[in-house]
């Protein structure tokens, strides 16, 4: 049951027809509490509690919108209540009388879930006997599964309140040095009546009312006393909890903006960093192109083409590698923490990987097909921040097998188109052998099952590195010699089993 900034409309328009304004409810009971008891002064706002809750939870069953900034209520099949004094001369109905009739239908017809709303419970008889047969009637209305709003001056009642599970205390403030009731409603904690101080304040002889203080029972002196200090340190305690929670929010308004800040520059920087690069492609490919339109040997400048384009790809890694090591990290947020096989973002290396087994000071990750092991504080979460070209994935057992990928992490595939065929003429032996491990990553993903790689004749070096490396890296594998219509020595015919 909860009721943010209620207000009762009856009251409202009557104060606003004097000038005065209106001092909004706010309630707050979890799932687990199903009992709560208002307790304070005489004309400090109990029974006006008491009303806007009744009122606001009809309003709410009879689809009418709850006079509240934010209201949650259970849902109920029936609102009980004594509310007021029904004494009739004629009819021979004392206060006592007309409270426990009330009392009794509620008792007989209660079929719970339903809300008993019950003000002054015990009162209009001996104190103790009327606070006895409150706590009776309260503990068979919880017992009931019925949801139970009371107001009291008893000091049993609000004892029991305390003790009771399921039910809390709740007090209307007064403020002590002004004399008056300030019409809030401070939760988990029990209000003293202050009946002697307010009868001071409306005029009456303080010679009585002193009087009446030294005859108080000790021992009843001591628990009002006693229960107004709680009172308040629940004043105090509630207005730090309000400074402290208006602190908070201002620090997190205050980290958001930082973090808009932070990718604002992040995204001016990368942005700055691919103008640089594009400009530097054009302006390496205008020239490349104006040198090999000067030739007239066609494989001359086929092999010049080949060359272009490998340095063209060269010059964008090491601008890509210079643009992620200049890019500022920002910290892990304080309540990650890395799980194991989840993608992530290394800071001190600048590359993005899959966490393997992590500790509070180290982690040891894979970093394409290699392992390392990091300081817990380089690991980053993997967000737009960071560069997704570099897949993180864990090596598989045998290269050339589809990789099985750790709970947790997932792989989105372009859809792309993997020629079966791998040309390595005009190749360096340490490029042709860069070019085969992408290039069978592709075939792998891709499904193929038999692929060739064209190495050519020359001098057979590129051809034994080649098939060397098959051998010693892929062992998964299977190749021979492309038949003469494929090609012969010049070509390797690859073979990749079922996965």
């Amino acid at each position: 049951m909860v009721l943010e900034q209620a207000r009762h409309p009856l009251l409202e328009a009557s104060l606003a027809a004097r000038g005065a304004s209106l001092v909004p409810l706010d309630l707050d009971l979890p799932r687990e509490l199903r009992g709560l008891v208002i307790s304070g002064p005489n004309a400090g706002g109990k029974t006006v509690a008491l009303k806007t809750v009744g009122l606001a939870v009809l309003m709410a069953h009879a689809g009418i919108p709850v006079p509240a900034r934010r209201a949650r209520l259970p849902l109920l099949g029936a609102v009980m209540a004594d509310i007021g004094d029904e004494q009739s001369l004629e009819g021979g109905v004392s206060t006592f009388s007309s409270h426990i009739r009330n009392l009794a239908r509620m008792l007989e017809e209660l079929r719970a879930p339903a809300l008993a709303l019950i003000d002054e419970i015990g009162t209009g008889t001996d104190p103790a006997e009327g606070a006895a047969l409150g706590t009776a009637v309260l503990d068979r209305l919880l017992a009931s599964g019925v949801h139970v709003v009371a107001t009291t001056h008893h000091l049993a009642v609000k004892t029991w309140a305390y003790r009771r599970e399921g039910v809390t205390n709740a007090a209307c403030e007064f403020d002590e040095q002004s004399l008056s009731p300030t019409y809030r409603l401070v939760p988990g904690v029990a209000g003293s009546s202050i009946g002697l101080t307010m009868a001071a304040q409306l005029g009456l002889d303080p010679e009585v009312v002193e009087e009446a203080r030294r005859r108080l029972d000790p021992a009843g002196a001591e628990a009002a006393r006693a229960l107004e200090g709680v009172e308040s340190l629940a004043t105090r305690l509630a207005a730090r909890e309000a400074e402290l929670t208006e602190r908070r929010r201002r620090l997190e308004e205050q980290a958001r903006r930082e973090q808009e800040r932070w990718e604002e520059r992040e995204e001016a920087r990368r942005r700055q960093w691919s103008e640089r690069l594009d400009e530097l492609a054009r302006s390496f490919r205008q020239q490349a192109r104006e040198m090999i339109a000067r030739l007239e040997d066609a494989r001359q400048r086929r092999r010049l083409e080949r060359e272009q384009a490998r340095r063209e790809r060269e010059l964008r890694q090491r601008f890509e590698a210079e643009g992620r090591a200049a890019r500022s990290i920002a910290p892990a947020p304080p309540e990650w923490e890395p799980a194991i096989g989840e993608k992530i973002w290394v800071a001190s290396l600048g590359r993005e990987g899959v966490v393997l087994e992590c500790s509070e000071q180290r982690a040891e990750v894979q970093l394409g097909r290699a392992r390392f092991t990091v300081s817990r504080a380089d690991l980053r979460p993997l967000g737009e921040g960071c560069d997704e070209a570099g897949a993180g994935t864990p090596a598989t057992e045998a290269a050339g097998r589809r990789p099985v990928l750790p709970a947790a992490v997932s792989a989105d595939l372009p859809d792309k188109v993997v020629p079966v065929e791998l040309h390595l003429l005009g190749f360096r032996v340490d490029e042709a052998l860069a070019a085969v491990d992408k290039y069978l990553d592709d075939v792998c993903l891709a499904g193929h099952r038999e692929v060739r790689i064209v190495h050519g004749l020359g001098t057979g070096r590129l051809r034994k590195a080649v098939r060397e490396h098959l051998d010693r890296h892929y062992p998964a594998l299977s190749w021979q010699e492309a038949a003469p219509r494929q090609g012969g020595a010049g070509a390797t015919v690859v073979r990749l089993e079922e996965s």
